[in-house]
């Protein structure tokens, strides 16, 4: 999948873990996660879709938040293991039991093919439906410092675009979706310096004008 389907599926089904076990998700940290196994394309060495997209290395780094928030951690590991489980499981596997097997598991199903493509537009669709009917997008729109996280998948969504033997370009027809995600990722990592800037502009000194009653001298007429 490309960055619009591993972010929408993290989501979608994050949040209906959350509400199943009765927890409220942290949005950024879930939208980080579910694209965060892409970050081998950015590292030198790492093959993509390799040790990064391991269910087996996701479990052992969760396992230390479940054994602490139990139920609460369970959508975050499901936001991570979803990338390798839904997405790239269909569209040509990836190495889900590294380290104890390089051997690429899943179907061969092709990355612009139709069935792919059908299912990333609805996993957007469905996103905004969620993030509207539930007025996530409000809380995303908040200023916060945990919305930097937010740059994670921006730049997942953003690195196919660049030229490079690495990269698959996004098909047109996940063009609009991709510019909707950095729209709002923008809007939401925007949200703190443009708070920052009001807060100093109303801390901000005004002029002080003498009142007749204060002292000040006055002028006879």
């Amino acid at each position: 999948m490309f960055a619009v389907g591993h972010v929408a599926y993290g989501y979608i089904l994050a949040k209906a873990t959350g509400k199943a076990v009765k927890t409220d998700i942290h949005i950024p940290l879930v939208l980080a996660l579910s694209i965060a196994p892409d970050l081998d394309l950015l590292i030198r060495g790492l093959t993509h879709r390799g040790i990064s997209h391991s269910v087996i290395l996701a479990l052992l780094f969760s396992t230390p938040f479940l054994l602490k928030y139990r139920a609460k951690a369970l959508p975050y590991l499901v936001a991570t293991v979803q990338h390798s489980l839904l997405g790239d499981y269909l569209t040509g596997g990836a190495h889900l039991l590294s380290p104890l097997t390089t051997r690429t598991i899943g179907l061969d199903l092709s990355i612009y093919g139709q069935e792919n493509l059908i299912l990333e537009c609805t996993g957007f669709i469905l996103l905004m439906l969620v993030l509207i009917h539930s007025r996530d997008y409000s809380r995303l729109l908040k200023p916060n410092i945990e919305n930097l996280l937010l740059i994670i998948p921006a730049v997942a969504t953003l690195t196919p675009f660049y030229t490079s033997r690495r990269y698959v370009p996004v098909p047109v027809i996940l063009l609009i979706p991709s510019l909707g995600l950095l729209i709002l990722y923008a809007l939401s990592i925007l949200s703190l310096p443009a708070h920052a800037i009001k807060q100093l502009v109303h801390k901000a000194p005004k002029p002080r004008l003498d009142h007749p009653s204060s002292g000040g001298h006055q002028l006879s007429p």
